[in-house]
């Protein structure tokens, strides 16, 4: 009768070491949440996280235009979710949604759209800066093109303002709104002034025709200085 007991406890414990690890429902990761606003936001608009009933202020730290918030979630439970502006829902079809998972939980929204096409351009300022054409501290640089109007002042160019938003001589800009097959053309311009634009005297536009998904798009200003 002992030899059948050792038998039967061995399987149990054979049969608990197979069995698959519940996730614990008192488990929570940090899931940070990052949604550019390029397009949809004026100064002192309030922008908010409405997740799971409750209702989170937002905060762009470093005046890139992108809002973000760090919530402590529970690990494999999924959230549904939504942006504000001025408490206005943003205009979905449906909630977003996210799982919160074992790993990096870092979530990048674009307001109002859903896995949009975007156009991600990076110029490098360092030669210009060099040769004295571009002061960091004083002059500023926006794109200027087919798609925003060929805006005639940099006044007329707010949301194609190029940032530096690492510090290191690279503007960059985000753009939203554009189809997947779309041709552009553009240049980039120093002080909202066509006599600062790249490649003067009537040089060409370049040139883009516009990919689904993620476009990124890395140049130096009127191609000078590049390896």
């Amino acid at each position: 009768m002992l030899y059948i007991y050792m038998i039967l406890i061995t399987l149990l414990c054979f049969n608990c070491s197979e069995a698959p690890l519940e996730i614990p429902l008192d488990s929570n990761r940090n899931v940070n949440f990052n949604v550019n606003m390029s397009n949809f936001y004026s100064q002192n608009d309030s922008i908010k996280l409405h997740i799971d009933n409750n209702v989170y202020d937002m905060s762009d730290s470093d005046d890139d235009n992108i809002f973000s918030l760090t919530l402590n979630l529970i690990l494999g439970k999924e959230y549904f979710y939504k942006y504000s502006v001025n408490d206005s829902l943003e205009n979905l079809v449906n909630y977003r949604s996210l799982i919160v998972s074992d790993t990096e939980n870092i979530v990048s929204d674009f307001y109002a759209e859903i896995n949009p096409t975007t156009l991600a351009f990076y110029i490098d300022m360092s030669y210009q800066i060099e040769i004295g054409n571009f002061n960091i501290q004083t002059d500023s640089l926006d794109i200027a093109g087919n798609f925003n109007g060929w805006p005639d002042s940099y006044n007329n160019s707010e949301n194609y303002f190029l940032k530096d938003v690492n510090l290191d001589n690279i503007f960059e800009v985000v753009i939203t709104g554009l189809e997947a097959g779309n041709e552009i053309e553009y240049k980039f311009r120093i002080n909202g002034d066509w006599d600062l634009a790249e490649f003067p005297g009537g040089g060409p536009n370049r040139l883009y025709t516009v990919s689904e998904g993620e476009n990124i798009l890395e140049f130096c200003f009127n191609d000078e200085g590049c390896n």
